[in-house]
């Protein structure tokens, strides 16, 4: 529109193409023949053209676009003013142009280079002092296995809720003025919310450790703590996520380390034929419970994992899981080359060297952390391999600091570790080419004082095959006093798979223990039955030391109650599934009489048999 604005120009020099209400197909043949008839002018209109461009490029500077911003901004004011009368009258286009002014001015005057300097800020929703307890809550995750919470900030606008995906920060930060004002005035809503801060206060006011005062560290690849995280890809992080709000619910001091990941886990999709498509999108952690980690100076607490001619900086973020604190590692850090910002971006990379260098910083970056920030563990609990490289971190420090040698060290570290696979066939478990290992461990031979090889035998089932390649599990399992499967039938599987590592057992008696995978009970329960447990039990069915006898009393609930709220919940299981088919059909540019014609051909009363991803007879499928 500038362009087709500006006076005396030459015909050839710019071409506008409009996009609105013109198909794809016709705006590139349109643009086609636009360049070759371009090609087709003469010697003469061609140069009159690019003249006439220069011309255009000359008029297009920040000086004149700047006024379209101002009128832009002036125009948003009086909308905001019809809105709420009063609010916005002190910001006027004057107190603009100052402000743009005072960064010219605050400009280095060694950079003459010209344009705008673009300064990133927040635009927030004023929260009155009585809400302010309602962000407390979203920047704790204890929100999400409390129905009670959770319906509170689906009432802050059920429409923002779904679209959001049940984020809560990105609630509140979406919400009209006018709506928060609405809320202050509604005595119920206040009633509630208040409810359910005193309830979230007084969880977090009972912290007294029921076993021990001593830290337990645990270590993970991925957690499945909540959708609006998307730091999981599948039944792994889901059980680290459950097991953290156990822990909380039990009071256990435990801390958590993860990687923080840039764009998360691919989303699966389905094209037109049919085939899968993985998508990923950059997640704002500014819109999540994330909080940087930094020193009572306000600055980032950075620690450095050696690599091939580099050591790279990682950096942390806490998210609070109940009682539970979780940090997060990256790698995104101005310090590190863009390659490097790169090692955390996504989980699970496919290339070998990078899902390396994501164990390393996960490893041993978070056994450094963890002593940066004040949080030194005395157990620490490997929840499958990828975390075994903190071992060799732990394991240095004992011999620079004190008076140990690595035979102690490592000793040390073994009664100090736990192990948890999860893995029930060879081939899943992680292993590396001791050519790709070597630039990026040789150093720890001499910060040890053991050899190559003797580094090299903690990941080979035969300590002297050097052809074997190296693997993580057998170093995890090498380093832990306790090893445990996560089922019966897995610790058989696994004590099999283990057992030419340990050639003085009988394959029964490898010394791998059970503890079954289990799910967070507040987490998954429908929250009919949370309330009516509620009315039944009162808080105690919550507690970790609830007498289980009390249980029988459910035998007293009518059959029909059970049916109701299972139809109930059907319902929704099915009409979430025909919104994600529609949804996901309208994306890949299904007809609408397509999606009709599937969409009625589901029978919501009709039995529904589901799997996920996986369906192997170890899981127990019967």
């Amino acid at each position: 529109r500038w362009v087709q604005q500006l006076e005396s120009v030459e015909p050839n020099a710019c071409m506008v193409l409009k996009r609105d209400g013109t198909s794809y197909e016709e705006a590139r043949d349109k643009l086609a023949r636009h360049i070759l008839a371009f090609f087709q002018l003469g010697h003469d209109a061609r140069e009159m053209a690019r003249h006439g461009a220069w011309d255009i490029a000359k008029q297009a500077h920040w000086d004149t676009f700047v006024n379209n911003y101002f009128d832009a901004f002036e125009k948003a004011l009086g909308q905001r003013r019809k809105r709420l009368p009063g609010a916005g009258s002190s910001i006027t286009r004057m107190h603009v142009r100052d402000t743009v002014r005072l960064h010219k001015e605050a400009r280095n005057p060694n950079d003459a280079s010209p344009g705008p300097r673009m300064h990133l800020f927040t635009v927030r929703a004023q929260m009155p002092e009585e809400l302010s307890g309602i962000r407390r809550l979203a920047s704790n995750l204890w929100w999400t296995w409390h129905p009670s919470a959770a319906g509170l900030f689906r009432s802050l606008s059920p429409e923002l809720w779904t679209q959001m995906r049940h984020n809560p920060l990105k609630v509140l930060e979406a919400l009209p003025q006018t709506v928060i004002d609405q809320h202050m005035q509604n005595p119920e809503f206040i009633g509630r919310m208040r409810e359910v801060i005193s309830n979230f206060d007084a969880y977090m006011g009972d912290r007294e450790a029921i076993h021990t005062p001593r830290r337990i560290a645990y270590m993970c690849m991925e957690y499945g703590l909540h959708e609006s995280m998307p730091f999981y890809s599948g039944g792994l992080g889901v059980l680290a996520g459950d097991t953290l709000k156990a822990a909380s619910d039990m009071n256990l001091p435990m801390v958590a380390v993860g990687l923080a990941y840039r764009r998360g886990s691919f989303r699966q999709t389905l094209d037109r034929d049919g085939n899968q498509r993985e998508e990923y999108a950059s997640i704002d952690f500014t819109t999540l419970p994330l909080q940087p980690v930094v020193d009572t100076d306000g600055t980032r607490i950075l620690v450095y994992v050696r690599f091939p001619g580099r050591a790279v900086a990682v950096q942390a973020w806490r998210v609070d899981v109940g009682s539970v604190p979780l940090y997060l590692l990256d790698t995104d850090h101005p310090n590190n080359s863009h390659a490097d910002r790169e090692i955390t971006a996504v989980l699970y990379a496919g290339e070998r060297d990078r899902r390396l260098q994501q164990e390393m910083v996960l490893g041993i970056g978070g056994s450094k952390m963890l002593r940066a920030i004040g949080e030194p563990p005395t157990v620490y609990h490997m929840n499958e391999s990828h975390t075994a490289f903190l071992s060799l971190d732990r394991q240095f420090n004992m011999v620079r600091d004190g008076d140990v040698d690595f035979p102690a060290a490592f000793e040390y570290c073994k009664q100090t570790s736990v192990f948890t696979t999860h893995t029930p066939i060879p081939a899943g478990h992680e292993t590396y080419k001791e050519d790709l290992l070597r630039p990026y461990l040789v150093h720890y031979q001499d910060r040890l004082h053991r050899s190559w090889e003797n580094l090299m035998a903690l990941g080979r089932v035969n300590e002297s095959d050097k052809d074997a390649d190296f693997s993580m599990s057998l170093m995890a399992l090498r380093n832990s006093s306790g090893v445990n499967a996560v089922s019966k039938i897995h610790r058989r599987v696994s004590q099999k798979m283990f057992s030419n590592v340990m050639p003085g057992f009988h394959e029964s008696e490898v010394p791998i223990g059970a503890v079954t995978n289990g799910a967070h009970r507040n987490t998954w329960l429908a929250a009919h039955w949370q309330s009516r447990f509620d009315d039944m039990f009162g808080q105690d069915w919550r507690k970790p030391d609830f007498d289980e006898s009390r249980w029988d009393e459910i035998r007293d609930i009518p059959a029909s109650e059970f049916r109701k709220v299972r139809a109930h919940l059907k319902k929704r299981l099915m009409s979430e599934v025909l919104r994600r088919v529609h949804s996901d059909g309208r994306a890949r540019g299904e007809s609408a009489m397509t999606l009709s014609r599937i969409l009625d051909a589901v029978h919501k009363d009709a039995m529904v048999v589901g799997f996920a991803r996986r369906f192997v007879p170890y899981k127990r499928p019967t």
